[in-house]
């Protein structure tokens, strides 16, 4: 099966001094190679603008201004052996993908993530365990620092605790202090779900949960005050969760205690995500 991603976008970044306008086309497609494992291909082609900077924003993203065309193929390969699609109790799920920009356009890199899911059942199915990690890696082909818009952030539903998209390398430019992102990423989650005395059918759950991960590496750290620490400093956080399918979509009720942070972070302890019980 296949589909087509046509796409518009104008987002400004909370945690960095900036703003981009994303325009492109994705189409895309899916084969099943045997009973558990799928192949996915597609091709993005998308015009890409950083703009509208604060005055004091940090050299680094100075340098990345204006608009890029990406054109880049990907490739996923998912190994899913879960006993359930929508409420697995049992089993795990393996993917890879890879994307490679360079065939036209103005950017040139090769960018993979790896991610691995295991799940685990207890008294009676009635509690699930489940243990995540997941990793990425993005290298310029063409010597050119990478973009800010290409790195990779972790933050809100990814590393709940903190605000989206502002943990990793920061310039320290007066009151901006710009999130940089990096070019890697680590990050690991365990979680616990458990009734809390609704009916199963009312689809509310609560759970427990602990986070960790970095963003680290910079091919340049020539920042506005001096070098930009890129060094992988460890975040951590621990918190509650509730759970609830409701009748416009599976939500997520977060409540975390950062425990370990670097100073310069912003906290974001409660958040709601859209997202399923797993």
């Amino acid at each position: 099966f296949g589909g087509l991603d046509l796409y518009y976008r104008q987002v400004d970044r909370a945690a960095s001094s900036f703003q981009t306008t994303n325009i492109g086309v994705k189409p895309r497609a899916t084969f099943q190679m045997g009973d558990d494992t799928r192949v996915g291909l597609s091709y993005q082609l998308s015009w890409d603008e950083i703009r509208d900077p604060a005055a004091n924003a940090s050299d680094i993203i100075v340098d990345d201004l204006g608009g890029a065309l990406t054109s880049a193929v990907g490739l996923t390969l998912t190994h899913d052996r879960r006993n359930s699609k929508v409420d697995p109790s049992a089993g795990f799920i393996l993917s890879f993908s890879q994307d490679l920009a360079g065939l036209g356009g103005d950017s040139n890199y090769s960018k993979s993530v790896a991610k691995g899911k295991i799940f685990a059942g207890l008294f009676d199915e009635s509690v699930i365990l489940s243990a995540e990690a997941e990793a990425g890696a993005l290298f310029s082909l063409d010597g050119d620092p990478t973009r800010v818009t290409d790195r990779f952030f972790l933050g809100g539903s990814t590393l709940r605790g903190f605000t989206a998209s502002s943990v990793g390398p920061r310039d320290f430019v007066d009151e901006t202090d710009d999130a940089l992102g990096g070019n890697f990423y680590g990050v690991g989650r365990l979680e616990a779900s458990f009734p809390i005395g609704f009916a199963k059918e009312a689809g509310i759950f609560g759970g427990v949960f602990l986070d960790a991960g970095s963003v680290w590496g910079l091919d340049n750290t020539a920042g506005t005050m001096g070098v930009v620490d890129d060094a992988p400093h460890l975040r951590a956080s621990a918190g509650l969760s509730l759970f609830w399918a409701t009748p416009i979509g599976p939500l997520e009720f977060s409540y975390a205690f950062p425990f370990i942070y670097e100073d310069s972070d912003e906290i974001q302890q409660f958040s709601v995500n859209v997202g399923t019980r797993f």
